[in-house]
């Protein structure tokens, strides 16, 4: 099996947590159906702040908060974002070709999520899974698992599971809450709030080496 990589995005523009949705309002809508409360989003974002290493490691701190609840920047939370899409979008494909995640999948796909954890690019300080907050500790294992399962569906075709998801991607109907930015539909991802803005990576799963 090759390994993956996901990539950071990077931005300046600061998003902070406070708000007036509803817990049980959608953050996050693929094709129809709501895949993510703003509770639940919040409650990710929330373990994010208490976790300094975590913050330092991927570039998510923002601008201005304090040093017990900082900002986070609105690029970093758009990446989260399109990690939620992309599970979906991959179950979604993972089901039109008659395959589940299998425990040996999710036992894969963390040992893979580890790997890169632990050998970031260049510049980046690496870290353990359990440095990774737990409520996103979940979602990357559930990304790379889906990712396994549907490469596995795929008679263990990298490449043809990763052309799917960019075409699933391209195609997909996403509504995102307006404060945490908007799906863009030429680049497949999240993308932050109007605002300034530094160029932006987008986060991908994609195969590396042999």
């Amino acid at each position: 099996m090759k390994r993956f990589s996901v990539l950071a995005a990077a931005s300046l523009l600061c998003l902070g947590l406070l708000g007036c949705a509803p817990d049980d309002d959608a953050a996050l809508t693929v094709n129809g159906e709501d895949i993510l409360t703003t509770g639940a989003l919040t409650d990710e974002l929330t373990q994010m702040q208490g976790e300094p290493d975590f913050l330092v490691a991927s570039d998510a701190r923002g601008e201005g908060g304090s040093a017990e609840q900082p900002n986070l920047r609105a690029g970093f939370v758009g990446v989260v974002l399109s990690n939620h899409v992309f599970t979906a979008l991959l179950a979604e494909q993972l089901a039109e070709e008659g395959g589940e995640v299998t425990d040996a999948d999710i036992e894969e796909g963390t040992s893979l999520l580890e790997d890169q954890l632990g050998a970031p690019p260049e510049g980046v300080a690496p870290l353990t899974l359990d440095q990774v907050p737990s409520d996103y500790r979940q979602t990357l294992i559930d990304l790379y698992s889906t990712f396994v399962a549907f490469v596995g569906a795929l008679d263990d075709d990298a490449q043809a599971a990763q052309d799917r998801l960019l075409e699933a991607r391209l195609a997909a109907e996403v509504e995102v809450a307006e404060r945490y930015g908007r799906w863009d539909t030429e680049q497949g991802n999240v993308v932050p709030p109007e605002g300034p803005v530094s160029p932006t990576t987008v986060p991908l799963i994609a195969p590396v080496g042999g």
